[in-house]
């Protein structure tokens, strides 16, 4: 495995899911999850994705998880991701400046400067690679990081938008946890918003590692032939 391989095989990958910012107010609230993306080191292909639930509510949710699932504190969260990044050398990658602004606000100020060493803007690195290869980003979808995968990588697979969207998902089932504590007795469609979540957050987490995957490969090759 090369060198560039190596790097981003070597990278957490990190998205959060929430209610997103309210009206009249400039802080989004605490996020509802976290989805994690890990590729696995020894293979060129492959990986294991992980969801984290800051809310105590969530065990039907975590409990119908059809993947890895954990209910914890968000500090408690971020502390075993640095740990991991540190003792493993390995990066955590997140898209634009929305998780940073998450974790100054409702991180421990110790938690948050371990953050900024350990992690990278993968939003930064495409577009300093955009300008350099001149490559226009056309805004033709809602979501940026779909806009970097069609002008980047345009074979690669889109993240496919949700019916009800991210932020009611998650209003939803802070609902439908309340009222019914056993994920068995849940109907379909409650079932169905969380599974429709998680998905999302999934292919959210698989295209911030593409986009990444393929601008390092791309900029440690055009350092490789400048030598």
């Amino acid at each position: 495995m090369d060198k560039a391989s190596k790097k981003h095989r070597s990278g957490i990958y990190l998205d959060f899911e929430g209610e997103g910012q309210k009206l009249g107010e400039t802080i989004p609230p605490i996020p509802h999850m976290a989805g994690v993306y890990r590729p696995s080191k020894d293979r060129t292909n492959g990986g294991k994705y992980s969801s984290y639930f800051f809310n105590d509510s969530w065990g039907p949710v975590r409990n119908g998880c059809r993947s890895s699932a954990e209910i914890l504190s968000f500090n408690t969260f971020l502390e075993r991701l640095i740990n991991e990044a540190k003792s493993e050398q390995k990066t955590i990658y997140y898209w634009s400046c929305h998780e940073l602004m998450i974790i100054e606000q409702y991180a421990d100020p110790l938690l948050t400067e371990e953050f900024k060493r350990c992690s990278t803007n993968s939003l930064r690195i495409a577009r300093k690679f955009a300008n350099r290869r001149r490559i226009k980003i056309e805004e033709t979808d809602t979501k940026g990081l779909n806009n970097f995968l069609s002008a980047i990588a345009p074979r690669l697979p889109k993240v496919k938008s949700m019916p009800l969207g991210a932020a009611e998902s998650c209003r939803r089932l802070d609902r439908y946890c309340s009222a019914t504590r056993k994920w068995r007795k849940w109907t379909e469609k409650q079932k169905l918003v969380a599974r429709d979540l998680l998905t999302y957050n999934y292919e959210d987490c698989l295209a911030l590692y593409r986009v990444t995957k393929k601008v390092i490969n791309a900029m440690s090759s055009h350092r490789a032939s400048a030598v």
